[in-house]
């Protein structure tokens, strides 16, 4: 029977995860001159998930958040934010414990209002970076960053790289962040009330010291690849489509181009020897388009069709191009919910997949979500860019399966908010033994604000 793995990393079948989220926040982080604000957060979750008798998952997770902001004066401001995380697992059996301190933002920030209407900010630190679908990036990294806010437009430009370890858990920066060095941006017009267009991009230049066939290393220092790549692309998004209030449209294109470098290893205990090296020059490209039609002008009740690709390759190791498509290494695919699937959440490399889904938007912020995915190949490969099916492809048939999801995201009050989700997935034809492996997946999560 095929193991699945879910939260991308266990083999396990899901019977019920509960997780309960307590928030606790003080004023919104901007203080007037030489006074401080204060906010923390704390989190509780509990999971839990099982295939056989023999074969299952237990975790509880404790987190606890602060974060501290000062104005020095109407220009210059400080922000710092810590987290501590204690977390205990159980797989088969086997338990491990950690607990640790990790270093979320800190920076300094420069802000000035010339005459023309605009805002410029200058931050340098430990810096958050989240677009809003994060299909390009969300997350934190060391870097200098350029802020420009204007009527109708906004525009940001950064430079950053790892200087110090996330986590005390890790005493290293983690092999595949090592002397990465990233330069971004993106910029946002609008192009009128209902749509905007926004374009991004990303150098990613790895300085890291390269491995010769032969050369031996800890395998704590592992890391199979060493890239120079460029990401281009854009985002459409209208909420009148042909002028039509009951049409939307949002679509995004991207592009990649560079060269990459990987490593092949033999084991040898707690050493590796580097026993193949091979260059490849990567071009790929990926898209995703989404329409929202309203039953009627103003109804709560909508129909979501999606469409998204990753470009695939063939005999990459024959011809050295590799046309699968990568996303950033910065990106979480979540807006609201993971939406490329909550049960097999992929990166969007040599996969298609089609969506159509129901959504019902309730009183306040509640959301209603009923949602299918049908996950293809672009090309045959035994490879899949997602861990939580551990069993690979056969590389015979493209289809890797479909899932049905149920969302509900309920905001009765300002202070709380509740997410359940009840999914099930079936693997397709590549999978030799589809008929056995049916998973179903479910969570609910709690948050109170106060």
């Amino acid at each position: 029977m095929a193991k699945i793995a879910f939260f991308k990393r266990y083999n396990s079948l899901m019977l019920c995860v509960v997780a309960a989220i307590v928030s606790v926040s003080g004023n919104a982080l901007s203080a007037e001159n030489n006074a401080v604000v204060f906010e923390a957060q704390i989190e509780l979750e509990s999971i839990y998930s099982k295939v056989s008798t023999d074969v299952y998952r237990r975790q509880q997770e404790f987190q606890a958040e602060v974060a501290a902001g000062y104005a020095i004066n109407n220009t210059v401001s400080l922000f710092g934010q810590v987290e501590w995380n204690r977390q205990k697992e159980t797989v088969s059996g086997e338990v491990e414990t950690s607990i640790g301190m990790e270093r979320k933002q800190h920076w300094m920030q420069y802000q000035w209002h010339p005459k023309d209407a605009s805002t410029h900010a200058l931050r340098i630190g430990r810096n958050k970076f989240k677009e809003k679908r994060e299909w390009w990036w969300k997350s934190e990294l060391d870097a200098i960053t350029y802020d420009v806010t204007y009527p109708g437009a906004r525009f940001r430009l950064g430079f950053g790289k790892e200087l110090a370890p996330e986590t005390t858990f890790d005493t290293k920066i983690y092999p595949e962040e090592q002397d990465i060095y990233r330069l971004f941006g993106e910029h946002k017009l609008h192009l009128s009330n209902d749509s905007s267009l926004e374009v991004f991009g990303l150098l990613h230049k790895d300085n890291s010291t390269q491995y010769r066939p032969g050369d031996r290393m800890h395998s704590s220092t592992e890391d199979d690849s060493d890239a120079d790549l460029l990401w281009l692309g854009f985002r459409y998004s209208t909420a009148q489509l042909f002028n039509a209030n009951n049409f939307s449209l949002r679509m995004d294109v991207a592009f990649v181009k560079g060269d990459e470098v990987r490593y092949q290893f033999s084991d040898e205990s707690a050493y590796l020897t580097v026993s193949e090296k091979a260059k490849y020059n990567v071009e790929a490209w990926a898209y995703d388009v989404e329409l929202q039609w309203r039953v009627t002008t103003g109804s709560p009740v909508s129909l979501m069709l999606g469409l998204a690709q990753g470009s695939g390759t063939k005999n990459s190791h024959l011809t050295r191009t590799d046309s699968n498509f990568r996303q950033t290494g910065l990106h979480e695919n979540d807006e609201n919910y993971p939406y490329y699937g909550e049960l097999l959440d992929p990166d969007l490399s040599n996969l298609i997949i089609a969506t159509i889904g129901f959504k019902w938007a309730l009183p306040g912020e509640s959301q209603f979500y009923l949602i299918y995915h049908h996950y293809n190949q672009h090309y045959l490969s035994n490879e899949l860019s997602s861990d939580a099916i551990k069993q690979d492809p056969n590389g015979i048939s493209k289809e890797i399966g479909q899932s049905l999801e149920v969302i509900f995201l309920l905001e009765p009050m300002t202070q709380i908010t509740m997410e359940m989700v009840v999914a099930a997935f079936r693997l397709g034809d590549a999978y030799n033994n589809k008929h056995e492996a049916i998973a179903t997946y479910a969570a609910v999560t709690f948050g109170y604000e106060f």
